[in-house]
């Protein structure tokens, strides 16, 4: 097949950015070598790009990396929107889903309708919080002065984050405990739980235990260094079928993660659900298929074919 392959025109020099290259050097490498002919587009603000290059070449199947659009996560539903308009099959979840997820405030609705249980709204008491962008991923803005107690600090901070990130921020309750991912496959309302893994937080006693912005990216740090990936045994039935209830509820399909907190009485909640995670050879989610002896082009060819049901 034909297979174009889009993703976003890396803005910036954060990592988070930059790993967007990676994906779709190491995308396009499992692509061929399932025989596929491969194209690339980087996009930018506008659908203009998408729809002149379709216009011009004869695509079967679009391998979607876009992860921001018009400078928002909230936005980057309107790019598998466009495709589902034009029928062209797409990998990964759909524009109705996408919505849904990337909006976290909406997805904390959804959960509460679904009665999937999740971190406390945030209200005035003396509970601890942490604040979060609404509508951002990989963990920007999120570090350990996220974490804050008091009505009056928690509604300082969401105005600090706002102002240095020039996006919207809220509090949610902050959960202490273990940090827990699932990765799962498939066609909606059919998922393939992939594995449960444990980030280990190897911290000096009072720091928070976080996958905030430098656990995620920066290399060298102290908490990228010091934190690791546990895979979990069969005890945690109960996490995977959480899981699978965000999956079925959000609407999913392709592929997603569904990331979680575990206080100390086993009390598990849905922090998000992140649909089109990332696929780079490093990450948790290519090493759970990996467990399984799902090689990385199997799992590409088997996000294809998904794609194409």
């Amino acid at each position: 097949m034909n297979i174009l392959i889009i993703y976003n025109s890396p803005s910036s020099e954060r990592q988070d950015d930059l790993d967007t290259l990676v994906q779709v050097k190491e995308v396009k490498q499992g692509l061929e070598a399932n025989e596929h002919r491969v194209h690339e587009l980087a996009l930018k603000d506008s659908l203009n790009d998408l729809a002149n290059y379709l216009g011009l070449h004869s695509i079967d199947f679009v391998f979607n990396l876009v992860e921001s659009f018009k400078g928002s996560d909230q936005f980057i539903y309107l790019i598998p929107a466009y495709l589902e308009a034009l029928k062209i099959p797409f990998s990964g979840n759909g524009s109705r889903a996408l919505a849904l997820a990337a909006d976290k405030k909406i997805a904390k609705s959804l959960m509460k309708s679904f009665a999937i249980n999740h971190p406390a709204d945030f209200k005035e008491d003396d509970k601890t919080y942490i604040v979060k962008a609404c509508a951002e991923d990989a963990s920007i803005g999120i570090d350990e002065k996220s974490i804050v107690q008091g009505t009056s600090l928690v509604l300082k901070k969401i105005e600090e984050k706002k102002n240095e990130y020039g996006f919207d921020f809220f509090a949610e309750e902050f959960i202490e405990g273990r940090e827990l991912q699932v990765g799962l496959i498939g066609a909606e309302n059919n998922s393939e739980v992939l594995g449960i893994s444990e980030i280990v937080f190897n911290y000096p006693e009072g720091k928070p235990h976080i996958v905030d912005y430098n656990c995620k990216w920066t290399e060298g740090s102290f908490e990228y260094e010091n934190s690791t990936r546990e895979f979990l045994g069969e005890e945690y039935q109960f996490v995977v079928d959480l899981a699978r209830k965000s999956w079925d509820a959000f609407g999913l399909k392709g592929y997603a993660r569904v990331d979680f907190r575990l206080n100390a009485h086993n009390e598990a909640y849905v922090l998000e659900v992140n649909p089109n995670p990332c696929i780079t050879s490093d990450s948790g989610f290519i090493a759970a298929a990996d467990r399984l002896g799902i090689s990385y082009n199997q799992l590409i060819d088997k996000i294809v074919k998904i794609g194409m049901l």
